[in-house]
Parts: structure tokens; C-alpha cells; sequence
């Protein structure tokens, strides 16, 4: 359930509660389908194909098929505007998502779900230390500022982590990371950054 600003509860209570995220949360009801919750308290039903979703970045949100657990993206009008093709996507960031071709390939597209990018890069999870590490949040593989951070990708020559453009250049890349534990918190040395450009 919500609670307002006066400590009250409000919007009635759903199986599953996600954070408000440009202006909407998504909700799960007892029957298992997803509804979009407004700060009104006005509801919207979703497809029900939809096995999961993710907060609105951008006016778009990347969600999860029940058939096969591909992913794909509704728009701000709740609609499926990219269908669940991906087998991984990110968030868009600065007008595209980073997602996975068919073949596990790093691509990126536009809203309207059109290759903007390609790269020589695989996309694959990460772990939670090493996007804290470096982004303090999820959105490795998004564009900030003009280059993307691509943690522990393997081209066809190396495994390392990479910063790349919109032209899919090396921006620079690090080596020879490590960590160590201090006072039970981990940290991560940096040894050696490249710069291509």
C-alpha cells in the first residue's frame, strides 16, 4: 500500500507495490496483472501479457512477456510500443535503450524500437558490486552524457570495461581492477585507464 504526506494510507493495497517513477507506480493485483497507479489514484490496466515491469525512464518502460519472458516497452499511454523481442534491455537514457539482439549482441534503439547503434559487444548481466562500483545505480549500458559504461563486456579481442560513444568508438577503457575489504566495506582500486580518442 501508499502512504501520503500525512502518514495516511491511500490508493488500497495490491500484491505487489513498485516506487513512482515520472509521475506513475505499477501495481500488481491479487489476479496477477499489472495496473499503472497515477498520483491521483486513477488506475490503468495493462496488457496482460505482462509478466513484469519497470519504472518509466524517459516516458517508456521496459517489461517482461509471460509467454517467454522476452522484453520489450510500453509508452506513456500504457500501449506496447516495442514488442518483447529482447532477451535483455536497459532503461533509455538520452533517446535509447541498450538491448540484446537475438544473438546476445549489445544494440541500441529508439523509441520506436528502430537499430540505432551496433556494436562487437555481448550484452550480459553484472553483478551488483561492480554497477555500484562504477554508476552507484542499474543503468550500466545507458548513455550519460554521451558515452555509455559497459561493465566486463567481451569483444572479440578482450573482457574488460569499457566507456563507448554514439558512434560505438572506445572512449577509454579500464584494466587491472581489484577490491579490497575495509571495515566491512568493499573498495575498488583502479590500477590503469586507457584513453583511445
Amino acid at each position: 500500500t501508499y502512504v501520503n504526506i500525512k502518514g495516511e494510507e491511500c490508493f488500497g493495497y495490491y500484491s505487489v507495490v513498485q516506487s513512482f517513477s515520472e509521475g506513475i507506480a505499477f501495481v500488481k493485483g491479487a489476479e496477477d496483472n499489472w495496473y499503472a497507479l497515477d498520483k491521483s489514484g486513477n488506475i490503468t490496466k495493462l496488457d496482460e501479457s505482462i509478466s513484469w515491469i519497470e519504472g518509466f525512464k524517459e516516458g517508456m518502460a521496459v517489461f517482461g512477456s509471460k509467454t517467454d519472458n522476452k522484453v520489450g516497452f510500453i509508452n506513456r499511454d500504457f500501449e506496447i510500443v516495442i514488442p518483447a523481442v529482447y532477451s535483455s534491455a536497459s532503461g533509455f537514457s538520452e533517446g535509447l535503450a541498450a538491448v540484446a539482439d537475438p544473438n546476445e549482441n549489445l544494440i541500441y534503439i529508439d523509441k520506436s524500437g528502430n537499430t540505432i547503434l551496433e556494436t562487437d559487444y555481448d550484452y550480459y548481466s553484472v553483478s551488483y558490486d561492480t554497477m555500484r562500483f562504477f554508476k552507484d545505480s542499474i543503468d550500466s549500458y545507458s548513455f550519460h552524457e554521451g558515452v555509455a559504461f559497459l561493465p566486463k563486456v567481451r569483444s572479440k579481442t578482450a573482457t574488460s570495461n569499457y566507456y563507448i560513444d554514439k558512434n560505438s568508438k572506445i572512449s577509454f577503457y579500464v584494466k587491472n581492477t581489484s577490491s579490497k575489504e575495509n571495515s566491512g566495506v568493499k573498495e575498488h582500486i583502479v590500477s590503469e585507464i586507457f584513453y583511445t580518442n
